[in-house]
């Protein structure tokens, strides 16, 4: 189970979860092939695939959540009702892959800075459904 499934609150649920582009898993491939025979690319492989399957990027009704680690988890999370901004940020690679950057500014709360991310215009499709429906649904 994850980290979100787990901390979710009794009528919070999951709207949206984002996950690394195929992209970044090509990449680790890349890497473990190229130096594979050296141990830097076996250890850049495993760095990154470890950070991909520990890594959640989550819209829930109530807020956003971004945590990564297994051993040592760092959690970032934002309410929905303190998020101010919501940026995206596509290279020309993130163009053609459809992946990118979202870098969301809250009130007061700081800014949670997500990774490469698959489809980002879905995620912040998700943020702006979730912000919509939590302001008309009043607070129990």
């Amino acid at each position: 189970m994850s980290y979100v499934t787990r901390s979710l609150s009794r009528d919070e649920v999951v709207i949206h979860r984002a996950r690394f582009p195929l992209v970044y898993h090509l990449v680790s491939w890349i890497w473990l092939l190229t130096l594979g025979i050296l141990l830097v690319g076996i250890l850049v492989f495993i760095d990154r695939e470890v950070r991909a399957w520990t890594s959640e990027m989550v819209v829930t009704s109530r807020r956003i959540v971004f945590k990564q680690g297994l051993f040592s988890v760092r959690t970032e999370e934002l309410p929905l009702d303190t998020v101010e901004e919501v940026n995206l940020h596509r290279t020309f690679w993130g163009q053609i892959f459809g992946y990118g950057q979202i870098s969301i500014a809250g009130t007061g709360s700081g800014t949670i800075d997500f990774p490469n991310a698959q489809a980002p215009l879905r995620f912040r499709a998700a943020i702006e459904e979730a912000r919509t429906h939590a302001m008309r649904v009043p607070a129990a």
